[in-house]
This record gives C-alpha cells, sequence and structure tokens, in this order.
C-alpha cells in the first residue's frame, strides 16, 4: 500500500477523561454511608483476574471518584467494617463518550454480612475452589460474584426482606441455584450464615487439570527424558519463587505499572499455579473413590515448554516434566494408586510436544532475554503438564 509512499499520515483520537463516580450507600434504609473503601479494579482481558488499581476511602461523604479508559473493563468493590462488601461492573469494552458521557456512576449499597459456606454433600467437609454469585432477580443485577480457591467461605451484603438468588459453581460438581430472602430470625450476631451443599458429578468433569513448571525443570541442564522427582517437590520449588519473578520482571519499571503488572503475577502464581496443585490434589482424591468402586480409566499426560531452548532439548524437556507428575500418581498417598496401575485399571499415555504449539511471535526465545523468555507470563504458561482423558488418540505409554 505504501511502497511508493515517502510520508504516512494517521489520525489519532484523543478523548476527555472518563471518570467513574461511585456512591455508598447503606442497604438497609438507602442512607447515606460515608468512609467506605472502594477499590477499583481492571480485568485482565487474557486471564480475566481483578487487578487492584485504587482504594480511596472518603471519610466525609459517600462519593469516589475513578479515571477510566475506553476498552477496558473494570470491577468496583466496596468496604466498611459492620456491613457486607458491595460490588459492582464498569464495562467500558466498546464505549462511545460522544454518545454516553465522560461520566458513568455506580452505586453501591453496603449491607448485613452474608456469609455462604460451601461443603461437598456426600463427605460434609468443607470444599474450596468454588464461584458464587448473588443475583438480584426482580432486577436482574449482579450483585456479587466472587471465586476463592483456598477458602470455601464468601461474603456479600444483603438486606432483610428482599429476595435474592444464590448460584453456586465448582468444577466437578453440580451446579445449585437456590432463592433466598432474609429475616431477622436469620441473623446471628449482625451476620447471616448460609450453608450451601454441592453433589459430585463425573470424575471426568474435574479435567484437565494444567499443571505449571519453572523453566527448565525438573532437573535443568541435563538430556534426560525422565527424573526421580515428584511434581509436590517441582511445585513447591517453583511456587516459592513468585516474589522473585515478580521482582525481575517488574524491574526498571514506574512504580504504577511495577503495581499493577505485579498484580497479575500474584494471580498467575496464586490461580495458575497453585490453582493446578490444588486441583491435581483434588482429582487425585476423587480418582482413588473412583478406582475404588471398580472403574477403570487413561490419564492423557501432555507436556508442554516455552521456547527459550532448542526445539529437540524441549521435547526431552517436556517429558521429564510427564515424568514427574508420573511420580506423583506412583507416590501419591503411600503409594495406594499402585495396585490400580499394575492391574491396568490406572493407564497413562504421554506426549512431549516441546515448543510445538507455543506462540513463537508473542514469546521471546532468546537467551540474552530473560524478562521476556523466563519470567513473562506468556513464557510461563507455556511450561505446563495437561491432564486429561485419554480419548485413543494418545499412542505412546
Amino acid at each position: 500500500e505504501y511502497i511508493d509512499s515517502t510520508r504516512l499520515i494517521r489520525d489519532l483520537y484523543l478523548y476527555d477523561i472518563l471518570e467513574a463516580q461511585v456512591f455508598t450507600f447503606n442497604a438497609i434504609d438507602t442512607s447515606v454511608l460515608n468512609g467506605v473503601d472502594v477499590t477499583l479494579y481492571e480485568i485482565d482481558p487474557v486471564t480475566g483476574n481483578e487487578l487492584p488499581i485504587r482504594t480511596i476511602n472518603n471519610a466525609n461523604a459517600n462519593d469516589v471518584h475513578f479515571p477510566l479508559e475506553v476498552g477496558k473493563q473494570y470491577v468496583i468493590r466496596g468496604l466498611k467494617n459492620g456491613y457486607g462488601p458491595a460490588y459492582a461492573e464498569i464495562d467500558m469494552r466498546g464505549y462511545d463518550p460522544a454518545k454516553e458521557g465522560n461520566v458513568v456512576r455506580r452505586d453501591l449499597y453496603l449491607g448485613y454480612d452474608l456469609e455462604v459456606q460451601v461443603y461437598d454433600a456426600k463427605t460434609n467437609q468443607l470444599l474450596p475452589g468454588a464461584e458464587v454469585t448473588l443475583i438480584d432477580p426482580v432486577d436482574a443485577d449482579l450483585l456479587g460474584k466472587q471465586t476463592n480457591i483456598d477458602s470455601s467461605v464468601y461474603h456479600f451484603g444483603v438486606s432483610l426482606g428482599r429476595p435474592y438468588q444464590l448460584n453456586t459453581d465448582r468444577r466437578g460438581y453440580e451446579s445449585k441455584t437456590e432463592d433466598l430472602t432474609f429475616q431477622e430470625t436469620d441473623l446471628r450476631n449482625g451476620k447471616i450464615i448460609h450453608k450451601v451443599y454441592l453433589d459430585q458429578e463425573d470424575i471426568e468433569r474435574l479435567l484437565p487439570v494444567r499443571l505449571y513448571f519453572d523453566n527448565d525443570h525438573p532437573n535443568p541442564r541435563t538430556n534426560q527424558t525422565t527424573t526421580n522427582l515428584n511434581y509436590g517437590t517441582t511445585y513447591e520449588d517453583y511456587y516459592a519463587k513468585k516474589d522473585q519473578f515478580i521482582r525481575e520482571f517488574t524491574e526498571g519499571m514506574d512504580p504504577d505499572t511495577a503495581f499493577v503488572t505485579g498484580g497479575r503475577f500474584e494471580n498467575f502464581f496464586d490461580l495458575q499455579v497453585k490453582g493446578g496443585w490444588n486441583d491435581l490434589e483434588f482429582f487425585t482424591q476423587r480418582l482413588v473413590e473412583y478406582l475404588e468402586n471398580g472403574n477403570e480409566i487413561t490419564l492423557s499426560l501432555q507436556g508442554f515448554a516455552s521456547p527459550r531452548a532448542a526445539p529437540e532439548y524441549n521435547e526431552r524437556l517436556s517429558a521429564r516434566r510427564n515424568s514427574s507428575v508420573r511420580n506423583y500418581f506412583d507416590r501419591y498417598d503411600d503409594r495406594v494408586l499402585r495396585p490400580y496401575i499394575e492391574s491396568g485399571q490406572l493407564r497413562f499415555t504421554t506426549r512431549a510436544l516441546g515448543e510445538s504449539t507455543a506462540d513463537v511471535t508473542r514469546i521471546s526465545d532468546r537467551l540474552d532475554d530473560p524478562k521476556g523468555s523466563v519470567y513473562s507470563i506468556i513464557a510461563s504458561l507455556e511450561r505446563r503438564v495437561e491432564i486429561t482423558k485419554d480419548d485413543g488418540t494418545d499412542q505412546k505409554k
């Protein structure tokens, strides 16, 4: 298009500053509520994680203000001692200031603290890792949505006498929807406790499980295709490096950019790395029950690598990663799975895919660029093993 041109012209259109005006109220009687901690979060478009931007507390009034950007998605949360939290979304994707104005208003209503506790209906044990959503069924408004990797307890702000819809989802369990209305008799020391019991689904619904690895681990700088290490060991060593990864990748960034980027790394390590480990532990517990009931299954272990090393080396590295996960199953809970492996009830297929599926146009493979090839999140996402149910296409045992 421009081969014979010596000058290129592009027009840039600058919008006026957009502003979120957030007002806080008491959910019980809609009166003005001052002194609320209001935090603005940006939704990461890749992971969907909430990245904290700024917290404001206006002790003398019920309004706070945040700058916004077109094309981004935000969440606002309000907290105040003695009240349940409040939640609102601001979606600026496709927003047109010329038509919709430069000010976006959201009202937060903080009420009584509803504590939702999630349980496994079969074992009566508390169940972490669920997604709990509270909805106003009259106006179809989303009042709050929470996911907690490490806990089975969730908190929302509610009022008495109003209808609510509570949706609870957890991978491996049947979803549950409840219509609720709370009365004064439900209060215990200013709090409402509601217990949710979820029924287990088929074990296959727990898959895939994705497990993440440190660069060139396990057993760095070797050409071996197997390892004696258990994935649990390599996971613990990797997760302990969270602060190092944040420090190395954010070095040289301005404080605001470093803060936001650090939040992305926190979410990656907590939701993907630690979350994958939690999924593996939970899946294996269910796997033992599944096999004890006489069932059989073939699991596929597929290893991947970032493109920092040569393709042949990365295939061997992927094989070592598969080996460490296989060792986890072999040694789980004093080798409780060994009889099922020996009998053929539990079988494995493996594929060492190396860097073959990595997007090399977006991930650095340069040895002199550790920030891009080792410490970036996009490179870190490639260093994994995926556990799936074998569909019959994997041949290598």
